[in-house]
């Protein structure tokens, strides 16, 4: 270290516990910034480097210290190649309707007209927003079964320390499924990839906790806007996707681009929920097999049941989980076969699969909300509250006479 090296004596052992009481006292008076003001000095007069505070925590980087020189061998990856030794792998094309595109078109233009044109490489904050503006409503169609809980705390690696970490992941049964990460270094990709592997081992180690026999893979999706990378791992192997590239030239060309982007974002969201409705399912039969009659918090479904005989058994979140992956399966079918003779046969088909994707969530409760909605339901909510706005705009406000 700068001033004298970590000697791990008895002496500084008996120290230990101080910090963390301290720590703990200063969390509690002051709240965070108290005690980042307190590690701030402590930095500044023991003149610690980067390089001597990561040396404590065992040598492993962060996410976004990650490079690709020490990640890739660390994954039993060649460093002189990119993710291009990766081998590849492709999810059926479940094209979404295009009454829907024009929806992600329209509100698309007025997002950029607010955070600017996507060539105007702003900072990392405001493509991230203007991303947000297709994948936002594409997760929308899964009504609340993935959600997006962006920086959450990920779980410490044999590759990483526990990091808090920019990005979005969409979850089901509390499964991450997608981590979505921008990348605002283009000229620094291949450290930008081994930040994305990192995190898709972080979020293996996270799903392990589901016991399923076997893990459904994680995708992770780098984009700069321009250039798209879907990645997966499944714990053992990472696989890629070929590039999707969208032409920045004009607005035409860029909402155009982001129409195929929207296609495989929902292909990649849709194939990785039934791959995890096919694992739920199994693991629910395998419960029911082993007569398990105990509550599991992975689906409010109802008490199991047991009758008088071993073939009385039953647990009622096998036919839920059964049902909705059969639902899942026939929508996506439609979607990948969706008739193109004409608009009006495309979005036939695009709604009739939305439609069966919207009977397999029926008895999955969601994440957060005992509230649950249709277009109809809402649009009824719409006109009520359109009407209360009305009759208020018509009285004076409070405070005047």
């Amino acid at each position: 270290m700068s001033k004298r090296k970590y000697q791990s004596d008895e002496k500084l052992q008996s120290y230990k516990p101080k910090p963390n009481n301290m720590s703990r006292r200063m969390v509690d008076d002051g709240g965070n910034d108290l005690a980042g003001y307190l590690v701030l000095r402590l930095h500044q007069a023991v003149d610690l480097s980067k390089a001597d505070l990561q040396e404590l925590t065992g040598g492993k980087p962060s996410f976004s210290g990650a490079t690709w020189d020490t990640v890739a061998p660390a994954l039993g990856l060649r460093r002189d190649l990119n993710i291009i030794q990766l081998d590849t792998f492709t999810v059926p094309n479940a094209i979404l309707p295009p009454s829907f595109h024009r929806e992600l078109m329209t509100n698309g233009s007025r997002w950029l007209d607010v955070y600017q044109e996507p060539w105007s490489w702003g900072p990392e904050e405001s493509r991230l927003r203007l991303l947000e503006a297709w994948f936002v409503p594409v997760c929308s169609l899964f009504c609340g079964r993935l959600v997006d809980t962006p920086e959450p705390s990920t779980p410490e690696t044999q590759e990483s320390s526990p990091n808090e970490i920019e990005h979005k992941i969409f979850m089901l049964d509390n499964c991450v499924l997608v981590v979505i990460e921008m990348n605002p270094t283009p000229e620094n990709i291949f450290d930008d990839y081994a930040q994305v592997l990192l995190e898709l081992v972080s979020a293996m180690k996270r799903n392990r906790d589901t016991d399923f026999d076997r893990q459904p893979p994680i995708y992770a999706m780098l984009s700069d806007l321009r250039d798209y990378y879907i990645l997966s791992y499944d714990g053992k192997e990472f696989r890629r996707m070929a590039r999707v590239t969208v032409s920045l030239d004009a607005r035409a060309d860029f909402l155009r681009g982001m129409a195929h982007v929207s296609d495989l974002l929902f292909s990649v969201l849709l194939n990785g929920y039934i791959e995890i409705l096919a694992a739920v399912q199994k693991r629910s039969a395998k419960r029911s097999e082993a007569n398990d009659v105990s509550r599991h918090r992975s689906i409010s479904s109802g008490i199991p049941v047991i009758g008088e005989g071993p073939e009385q058994f039953s647990r009622p979140s096998l036919e839920i989980w059964s049902k909705a992956h059969l639902k899942a399966l026939e929508a996506q079918k439609i979607m990948v076969g969706a008739d193109l003779t004409s608009e009006d046969t495309w979005d036939q088909d695009g709604r009739r699969g939305i439609n069966l994707l919207n009977e397999s969530f029926k008895d999955i409760p969601k994440f957060g909300s005992l509230a649950d909605w249709d277009e109809r339901n809402l649009k009824h909510q719409i006109d009520n509250i359109t009407n209360q706005l009305l009759q208020s705009h018509g009285t004076p406000p409070i405070g005047e006479v």
